[in-house]
């Protein structure tokens, strides 16, 4: 089995955004010239996110909502942020997730209908990067 292995950055303009990311790894999966095998996609910093998913609008705006329903700002975290990051954006993640793993066949993901790849940005204003790993044949 062959390695490639391809980075993207993203500078986002908002502190949150969800960004499709799917042709870009496709792109990357093509650029592989690999017909079958996987595609690791996985977040470099412990305050965004990679998750698969529909990429509807009103869902996407679902999942902001339910991350700070579920994890708001809190006095009581430890992490206070005061360097970075506050506790509430990297608990968020851990319910997003930093890795996906996705599969191709004849060249093509392993995505249903409505399954997209996204970055989920959620302390943003800074570069953040993507590691995008594929093994294949």
């Amino acid at each position: 089995m062959n390695i490639y292995t391809e980075h993207l950055t993203f500078q986002t303009t908002q502190k949150r955004e969800i960004i499709n990311i799917t042709e870009q790894i496709k792109a990357a999966m093509q650029k592989s010239g690999f017909h079958d095998g996987f595609v690791i996609v996985s977040s470099l910093h412990s305050n965004s996110a990679i998750f698969v998913n529909d990429a509807e609008p009103g869902l996407l705006e679902d999942v902001t909502e339910w991350l700070e329903r579920l994890c708001p700002p809190s006095d009581s975290f430890k992490h206070t942020g005061n360097v970075e990051s506050s506790s509430e954006k990297h608990l968020q993640a851990l319910l997003l997730s930093h890795t996906e793993v996705i599969a191709f066949s004849e060249g093509k993901l392993e995505l249903g209908p409505w399954q997209y790849i996204h970055f989920a940005e959620l302390d943003g204003l800074r570069p953040k990067r993507v590691l995008i790993k594929i093994f294949g044949e």
